[in-house]
């Protein structure tokens, strides 16, 4: 009888002590389970950054090319379809671009079709909208990247209490002009007109 007894407390204890083994070791080998990579960013740089530095609708630019027989200097406004016409017919779509790309993209147009080789410079002004009539703080503002009629206008200060907000105008460089409803723009984003360099914002005053 105390046989019996002593074989099962062994086989009690040796049953407990596989289990608390087997438990151990399913703890350690807990599966590892592939983190998501974590985005990429770069400290200082955003989306925004590449666009302030692309050329725009309406921007003046010069375009210098040299290390040719007659050297050109040639300025021009980007068009409304983004394009620039340099000498010898060449048509290019700066807009959009950077001014690294476009050097590039003028001197494919010229090499080797006009000449074996070439240099490129591409300039672009100072970058400025204006902002004039009924708004707080008149004046010619940077031009800060992707802006629309009623930023420029927070930018100037605000809307006056006079401001016809119905019956503002934008006019772009070439003279182009366009009407644009502020009181609807304010409900909705979608009628809010982007604004490019060069471009100049009046809001005109209201009459009771």
């Amino acid at each position: 009888m105390n046989l019996l007894r002593f074989l099962a407390t062994s086989l009690r204890s040796w049953l407990a002590a596989t289990l608390l083994g087997l438990s151990l070791g399913v703890g350690c080998a807990s599966p590892t389970h592939p983190q998501p990579a974590s985005p990429d960013r770069t400290p200082g740089h955003s989306s925004s950054d590449a666009s302030i530095d692309e050329i725009r609708v309406g921007e003046k630019i010069t375009v210098y090319i040299t290390d040719i027989p007659r050297p050109y200097t040639h300025q021009q406004q980007v068009r409304e379809d983004g394009t620039i016409q340099l000498p010898l017919d060449v048509v290019v779509v700066a807009a959009g671009k950077r001014k690294n790309e476009l050097q590039e993209e003028i001197r494919k147009a010229y090499v080797p079709k006009f000449y074996n080789r070439c240099t490129v410079v591409v300039e672009t002004e100072e970058r400025f909208i204006y902002v004039d009539g009924q708004v707080r703080q008149p004046g010619r503002y940077a031009f800060t990247g992707e802006m629309t009629v009623l930023r420029a206008i927070s930018v100037a200060g605000g809307f006056t209490e006079f401001a016809n907000k119905k019956n503002v105008t934008l006019i772009r460089p070439g003279g182009k002009k366009i009407t644009v409803d502020c009181k609807r723009a304010e409900q909705d984003p979608r009628y809010d007109v982007p604004i490019f360099p060069g471009d100049s914002v009046l809001v005109k005053r209201k009459f009771w």
